[in-house]
């Protein structure tokens, strides 16, 4: 349809076209007595579109990545900040390199945390830089990059309700098998942060995103 719509325009042009797709739980819902669940295979797009006979072209931009929304509870401030303190840079901090420490050793290095009262929207850096507006931080990551990326964008004069965590897969994690093992290493990791920061699972939810994107040009 689309590239019978570019031949009935006036001038030549190109139509970039952009897959979003993403699953969200609570990584804690057994806790809460959940017991129903469902199975994924987690495989990347690129293949999945090559299951269903649509050839994307070679040239094109994809990246998976989890987000984690922790809700600043009463008791999580209390416990690190002290009485009407207006400087929260411990417990952003803290919540900081908790994290930090939770993936180190589970192949976890491309990492950001948001708590500016913005949402997160990761990007490849191939095609978008980090920004922002009233809404959104925009964070952009390098995929195909060896190198370990930490991003933090907090104030230590500005408490938000909630702190987002972003954990970003790397080429090595899109496996034949899918994105799996790289999934387990990511609970691992979020389970580890919860109990590190006595977050009550049996009352709170923690709730995960798995997102998949990919963009190409016609």
């Amino acid at each position: 349809m689309l590239n019978q719509l570019k031949e009935q325009l006036a001038e030549p042009c190109s139509i970039k076209l952009r897959d979003h797709q993403h699953l969200s739980y609570d990584l804690f819902a057994k806790a809460k007595g959940q017991k129903e669940s469902y199975g994924y295979k987690l495989r990347g797009l690129y293949p999945r579109y090559q299951a269903r006979q649509c050839e994307l072209p070679v040239e094109h931009s994809d990246i998976t990545y989890v987000t984690v929304t922790l809700p600043l509870s009463r008791a999580l401030k209390q416990q690190l900040l002290h009485e009407r303190s207006e400087d929260f840079s411990p417990l952003y901090q803290t919540l900081q390199d908790k994290f930090q420490q939770a993936c180190a050793g589970k192949k976890l290095d491309r990492l950001a945390m948001v708590a500016n009262g913005l949402t997160p929207l990761v990007r490849n850096s191939k095609w978008d830089q980090h920004d922002k507006n009233r809404e959104l931080q925009k964070i952009s990551f390098n995929p195909d990059c060896s190198e370990p990326q930490y991003l933090t964008f907090w104030q230590a004069d500005n408490l938000v309700e909630s702190a987002h965590f972003v954990l970003v897969a790397s080429q090595e994690d899109n496996t034949e098998m899918g994105y799996g093992r790289f999934m387990n290493q990511v609970e691992d990791a979020l389970r580890s942060f919860a109990k590190s920061i006595g977050f009550d699972g049996q009352h709170q939810n923690l709730t995960v995103r798995f997102f998949q994107h990919i963009s190409y040009v016609l």
